[in-house]
């Protein structure tokens, strides 16, 4: 407390133009350009594309397989209440988001059973990338030793970007929080 009464007492007293420069200088640079992480919310800022499985037995290719009809647009985040089905999420996260950089995209909530996500170079015939998160998936394919999943998606390989899949279940409420950021 001292130190700040010393401090405030300083600059009363000081006259001095050069003092009052610097001090300027550095209020600018405290409120100038904070560096900020671009972030982006799956549902709101990138369209999300939903299909309910109420049989259960519905597999990755036979999803994508499903005509464009078929699929619901998520209006905002993906959210489904409670429900036994199994849901599968179709989205592409475009280069442009990436600005040749790395991006996290985050997944929760923690309380999600069972989330799998596929993912690959959009248009490719490379296989899909397979990750595993939820309380109740046989491993947790985390990239990150952090208590949120997190999936590290490395720059894409062209302009397209990545196409991704979701599948969801869940015994509590189904909802998709899925984060796009720089580290």
């Amino acid at each position: 407390m001292n130190r700040l009464c010393a401090f405030y007492d300083l600059i009363r007293r000081s006259r001095s133009a050069h003092f009052w420069a610097w001090c300027g200088v550095i209020i600018a640079l405290q409120i100038g350009a904070p560096a900020r992480a671009e972030v982006r919310q799956l549902g709101i800022d990138i369209p999300v594309y939903w299909y309910a499985d109420a049989s259960d037995t519905l597999t990755l290719n036979a999803f994508l397989s499903l005509p464009e009809e078929a699929l619901k647009t998520a209006p905002l985040i993906p959210s489904f209440g409670y429900s036994t089905k199994a849901y599968w999420l179709r989205t592409s996260l475009p280069a442009a988001l990436f600005a040749g950089e790395q991006r996290w995209l985050q997944l929760g909530p923690s309380f999600v059973d069972r989330l799998t996500v596929f993912y690959r170079p959009y248009g490719s015939d490379s296989p899909w990338r397979q990750k595993e998160f939820g309380d109740h998936a046989s491993a947790r394919d985390n990239d990150l030793d952090y208590r949120e999943s997190v999936l590290i998606l490395p720059p894409p390989p062209t302009a397209a970007g990545y196409e991704m899949v979701f599948r969801l279940q869940s015994s509590s409420t189904l909802i998709l929080l899925a984060t796009l950021s720089s580290p």
